[in-house]
């Protein structure tokens, strides 16, 4: 995974290669930047029209399959991004008002608590239904009469979607704290979020 970030507009790009030894091989991250850059300055239909002849050239270096994945740009008042080290993790955030440090900040967050959901106004019914069909499995199997059961899948289902929801997420960094107020606190609203995870 490669960002690039102007404070105001960040695109990301995926290039997708089979074993770990290729993913650190510098002609691969040469192309990965290459085509992040040819995205940036003329549009990702211009990447991925010259896409094939440059991965081309690299599988034919290193002998094994390469593809191009997604490319996606985000725009906002203040944009933040993280990479995770291991470069398969990675996060964009943009933010109204607030600084480029918090941004990255949440950003970072991000790309360690993973949240599904920016709000609770994004869970739909349906992803309700399925969590609430999970986790009365485990509340019928205690003895607890009918009421306390209907109190605890309550309790399970709102800690559940605290734990999915960024706003509501304690902010890794002062668990005191939620996302929502250390972006308040620092004069700024979340707008949107794109975590981005290739899963080995």
């Amino acid at each position: 995974i490669v960002i690039k970030n102007d404070g105001k507009r960040a695109l990301c790009l995926v290039l997708n290669c089979e074993t770990d030894f290729v993913a650190k091989n510098d002609d691969f991250i040469a192309l990965a930047n290459k085509l992040l850059d040819i995205a940036w300055t003329d549009g990702e239909q211009k990447a991925r029209t010259e896409a094939p002849a440059l991965i081309n050239d690299v599988i034919l270096k290193i002998g094994e399959n390469i593809q191009l994945g997604t490319i996606n740009e985000v725009k906002g008042d203040t944009i933040g991004v993280y990479t995770h080290h291991t470069g398969k993790t990675a996060a964009i955030v943009a933010l109204t008002g607030g600084t480029q440090e918090v941004a990255k900040d949440i950003a970072m967050h991000i790309t360690a608590m993973k949240p599904e959901f920016l709000s609770n106004t994004e869970i739909t019914d349906e992803v309700k239904n399925k969590v609430i069909e999970v986790l009365k499995k485990e509340v019928e199997e205690s003895d607890k009469p009918e009421d306390i059961k209907a109190k605890m899948l309550e309790g399970k289902l709102a800690g559940y979607f605290k734990e999915q929801t960024l706003l509501e997420q304690s902010f890794f960094k002062n668990p005191a704290i939620s996302i929502a107020k250390y972006a308040g606190d620092n004069n700024a609203t979340v707008d949107k979020f794109v975590l981005y995870n290739i899963s080995t």
